[in-house]
């Protein structure tokens, strides 16, 4: 036989503390991780086209033709740029 536990106490309004008013919500921290999203997006912007030049110029230098792959990653790269230039944008 499975014993399920009891349902948890429900919590009544009453022990509830009041809301905050608009001036104590304004008057709350507002930590904000934006510049760290920024350094954390641009930073790896930087790596996936260090990598993306990194492959194309080990196809050109050895003469081989690139392929469909290599054209789905320059396309993935160039809306990748845009995307994150937006997020700079949303998040400032």
């Amino acid at each position: 036989m499975i014993v399920h536990p009891p349902p948890a106490r429900r919590q009544e309004t009453s022990d509830l503390p009041p809301p905050l008013t608009p001036e104590q919500l304004a008057a709350l921290p507002h930590d904000s991780l934006a510049v760290t999203l920024d350094a954390v997006v641009w930073v790896m912007n930087g790596l996936a086209t260090i990598m993306l030049a990194l492959r194309l110029w080990a196809k050109w230098s050895r003469w081989r033709k690139y392929w469909w792959d290599d054209l789905f990653i320059v396309a993935a790269w160039v809306c990748l740029v845009p995307a994150n230039a937006l997020n700079i944008v949303v998040f400032h």
